[in-house]
């Protein structure tokens, strides 16, 4: 009995845990909710500099969030190839004509091109290019046997722009066989330095 009497809370302790129950619930919540209703609080209400980056909760920010240039750019994307092929032979003469080419979007390409130059003891001369850089390339092919042609380049497009082969016949007589043109889309081209 003795135990039970020094247990018992004296009447203040009970007003003063009442008093907490009361404010902690619904009541008290009241009380805010009718000083600031739910989602009145906006751009209108902030002063400038009150959001900071310690008060934005990490990853709510979205990229429409920022200016443009705020972000830094992300690694780049995978690689694509593009491809053209002629499987027919084409008639070369004196004049340097398209062979082939294709339209490719902005970014860093390796660009290849290659064929057989088949006829009677021909001499060709063919042309790959992108915008201003270009890679010239010669070959001779004996009497019907072939001689291979390669040209390679690497370029940078800043906007679309346009790849484009074209070859000629220096002397003989010939064709283009089996030309194929090919870019591969890179995250960059570099210069080694040294």
């Amino acid at each position: 009995m003795r135990l039970l009497k020094r247990l018992r809370p004296s009447p203040a302790m009970i007003v003063a845990c009442l008093a907490l129950v009361v404010a902690l619930t619904g009541t008290g919540m009241a009380a805010v909710g009718v000083l600031l209703p739910k989602n009145s609080v906006g751009t209108a209400q902030l002063q400038n500099g009150a959001v900071t980056g310690p008060k934005v909760r990490a990853h709510s920010l979205l990229g429409a969030d920022f200016k443009p240039g705020q972000l830094p750019a992300g690694p780049p994307g995978p690689s694509i190839a593009f491809t053209q092929r002629s499987g027919t032979p084409l008639a070369l003469d004196n004049t340097l004509s398209n062979v082939g080419g294709f339209r490719l979007d902005p970014g860093s390409y390796v660009i290849l091109a290659k064929g057989y130059v088949v006829g009677n003891n021909a001499v060709a001369t063919c042309q790959l290019s992108a915008e201003n850089d270009l890679d010239e390339s010669k070959v001779s092919s004996a009497a019907n046997y072939p001689g291979t042609i390669s040209n390679a380049l690497t370029h940078t497009f800043t906007s679309q722009g346009n790849v484009g082969y074209r070859c000629r016949l220096d002397s003989g007589t010939g064709t283009l066989n089996n030309m194929q043109l090919l870019a591969i889309r890179v995250g960059s081209v570099a210069i080694p330095s040294g």
